[in-house]
């Protein structure tokens, strides 16, 4: 419902504070702020919700700083809509981060046929062949 918009708003709104923020420890707070709004946004969910739930779990795994949460998140988005090439995406980069290029490469493939002309995916897979190249 409503609530849910507003807490998705919150933590849009943390977010951009956190990429602003002057020090690290602004930064963090910042962060968990978001998080937790993003958390209520989840939780508050409903099927008539403006905000759709893939959208909620996208959101909240980039904020999370683990990466087993990340992923827990990210798997969940394309769980809940295997179309969001944007959470294809972010587990992409989250898998190349852990040098898992198969599975790296494999999310960016799904991602570039859902959205060929993001250049994201396709960054994603250009660092893929780079780091093979330099292995």
């Amino acid at each position: 419902g409503p609530s849910c918009a507003l807490h998705y708003a919150v933590g849009c709104l943390h977010h951009s504070a956190r990429l602003a923020a002057q020090t690290a420890e602004d930064g963090e707070q910042a962060r968990q702020r978001s998080t937790q709004a993003f958390r209520s946004a989840i939780s508050s969910h409903t099927s008539g919700s403006a905000v759709p739930l893939d959208t909620l779990w996208l959101a909240l795994g980039v904020m999370l700083a683990p990466p087993l949460q990340q992923q827990h998140c990210f798997v969940q988005a394309i769980h809940l809509n295997d179309r969001n090439a944007a959470a294809w995406t972010a587990l992409g980069f989250l898998y190349l981060q852990q040098d898992k290029a198969s599975e790296a490469r494999a999310a960016f493939q799904s991602a570039q046929t859902l959205s060929p002309s993001s250049p994201e995916p396709w960054l994603g897979q250009a660092l893929c062949i780079q780091n093979a190249a330099s292995a």
